[in-house]
């Protein structure tokens, strides 16, 4: 059974715990207009235990550039935002998204930005983790944290708006080859899930 905690941040938010055999997962629901204070609470949260690396993912469209696009700052330390779709190679004809990524580029910029010993680092896009391995190798797996973030119906916030995706058919490879990837729940090997529910501005 899940346990519920209520606590305020700017706003209040409901924090669930599900368990599997793994590993826990912490999932925070939140309102579209408080997502953005409650996420910067929480990596103030992260830094005071040592984490350095927030790979976020979610399927596109979802919110995920929005969630870090305010700057972050806390008691001196910083968040290095890096987008993957920014290393895309053009053009990308029938190349899956992860094919049509410049790989060695990529890494090399999460390991660049990792440099600096006041910085969190966040890698966002709808595919990540292919391209993060190297970097959770270099500076351990408990320095790191996995985030998923999904948008919730309003009327009804038990509701995932992208429910179903997974019938889904794209004429091209690139954003069939996401959709293949979001088949696989990779938010179950996510440290939080992020429910952002939404308002009647974001339509």
């Amino acid at each position: 059974m899940a346990q519920t905690i209520r606590c305020t941040l700017r706003a209040r938010l409901q924090a669930r715990y599900r368990f599997n055999s793994t590993k826990m997962t912490q999932i925070i629901r939140v309102s579209s207009a408080e997502i953005q204070a409650v996420f910067t609470t929480w990596l103030a949260t992260q830094i005071g235990v040592g984490v350095r690396l927030v790979i976020l993912e979610g399927l596109s469209g979802v919110g995920k550039s929005w969630l870090t696009r305010e700057p972050f700052i806390s008691d001196g330390w910083a968040a290095e935002t890096i987008e993957v779709d920014h290393f895309r190679k053009d053009p990308v004809g029938s190349k899956s998204y992860v094919s049509a990524i410049d790989r060695a580029a990529l890494e090399a910029a999460i390991d660049a930005a990792l440099v600096s010993l006041l910085a969190i680092v966040i890698v966002e896009g709808p595919i990540v983790w292919p391209f993060a391995r190297s970097a959770v190798t270099k500076i351990g797996p408990e320095c790191v944290r996995r985030v998923y973030l999904k948008r919730m119906m309003k009327p009804n916030p038990d509701v995932w708006v992208d429910q179903g995706f997974e019938q889904r058919k794209h004429p091209e490879e690139y954003f069939q080859s996401i959709i293949r990837y979001h088949a696989n729940k990779p938010w179950l090997a996510a440290d939080v899930i992020l429910e952002r529910v939404e308002s009647d501005a974001d339509a």
